[in-house]
């Protein structure tokens, strides 16, 4: 009796998989009936997007029918109590280098200019006197 059981349950176990698989129509309902489900979800979830966004649109026309129009331009803010402009200060011109200042300057382009040559010139001696370019 056991035994009987065993064999008819593996039996249906083993089959159980050809037999659905025999049937294609079968197949194909469910994979109709699971794309429609995915086309139900894809045009809810794009419903409440298209709601949304016309939600935030409406939010956004409201708040700048709200504004005084120079707010849109540039001009002082809504939100911000209004102040005075404040006034631009012009600066003063540039200070003009002293002689001492000219004399110093020159004198450190030079020492620049003979430690270059110094160097140049170990550089020269360590490499050889040939080009390599």
């Amino acid at each position: 009796m056991m035994r009987a059981a065993a064999t008819v349950l593996l039996t249906v176990v083993l089959a159980g998989p050809a037999l659905a698989q025999a049937d294609p129509a079968w197949e194909r309902q469910r994979a109709a009936a699971l794309q429609a489900q995915r086309d139900a979800e894809r045009d809810a979830l794009a419903w409440r997007l298209e709601a949304e966004a016309r939600r935030q649109r409406a939010q956004t026309e409201a708040t700048l029918r709200s504004m005084p129009s120079d707010a849109l331009a540039g001009g002082p803010s809504a939100t911000l109590p209004r102040r005075a402009p404040s006034t631009i200060e012009m600066a003063p011109p540039p200070e003009r280098p002293t002689p001492a200042l000219t004399a110093d300057q020159a004198r450190m382009d030079a020492l620049m200019a003979e430690a270059m040559a110094r160097s140049n010139a170990r550089v020269k001696a360590i490499a050889g006197s040939s080009d390599r370019r």
